[in-house]
């Protein structure tokens, strides 16, 4: 099937619906799961900007419009198989910057995440002490700024087209984590590209090494992330 958005009035939809066609049948019961359960995947899902865990139900069926583009991608492969793909690329943003937070607690990084958010972060990232050791070893000179007794490490990045806003928002968030609430115990600001590179060559360099971590016998294992979605 193709997905794309429909009106729910539109005569190339209803011409869809009424067929027996494997895409008729799919479109009529998603439809009809989604009008007649709205209340409930609407409460079931929390206040979020950003969703990444799994079936986008919220909006399948908003404002007289379907569209199944969102539900089937954020099946990672579970509702069928993606054979062409048409997308809209974004430009890339005219300046970036980013703030590297370092934590000595989870529930103090957790704060901080919630204060970048607020302010409109564009990218969030964590590392933790165990991939950080592990990267330590291998990449000595990449590693040698953060700090050894680090729990946890945030790289909080803002970009746009206004660099004095850019700026300040890092300025204020800067403030507020280290001077005001004392969430951070050290924090860095990465202005240059050069900057922005290194945080980013030891994030890439992290990923891989999870397969590593053994935390008193318990290992990371690969999962069906779906699987966390119940609404």
């Amino acid at each position: 099937i193709t997905t794309q958005q429909y009106r729910l009035d539109d005569p190339d939809y209803l011409e869809i619906k009424k067929s027996e066609t494997l895409e008729g049948k799919i479109y009529r019961e998603v439809e009809r799961i989604a009008v007649n359960n709205k209340g409930l995947i609407d409460k079931g899902y929390p206040a979020i900007s950003y969703n990444i865990a799994g079936y986008e139900l919220r909006d399948v069926v908003r404002d007289n419009i379907i569209d199944l583009t969102r539900l089937f991608v954020g099946s990672e492969g579970t509702l069928g198989t993606i054979v062409e793909i048409k997308m809209t690329v974004l430009s890339k943003p005219k300046y970036s910057m980013m703030l590297i937070a370092y934590f000595k607690n989870a529930i103090s990084m957790g704060k901080a995440t919630y204060e970048a958010v607020q302010r409109g972060a564009s990218a969030i990232e964590l590392l933790d002490y165990r991939l950080m050791n592990i990267l330590k070893t291998r990449e000595e000179k990449l590693t040698a700024d953060v700090p050894r007794d680090m729990e946890y490490m945030l790289g909080i990045e803002f970009d746009g087209t206004n660099l004095d806003e850019i700026e300040t928002s890092i300025i204020e968030l800067d403030d507020k984590i280290s001077n005001e609430t004392k969430l951070a115990f050290k924090t860095e600001i990465a202005r240059t590209e050069a900057q922005l590179l290194n945080y980013w060559t030891i994030r890439k360099l992290a990923l891989p090494l999870l397969g590593q971590i053994n935390d008193n016998g318990r290992k990371i294992v690969p999962v069906i992330e779906d699987r966390k979605s119940v609404v």
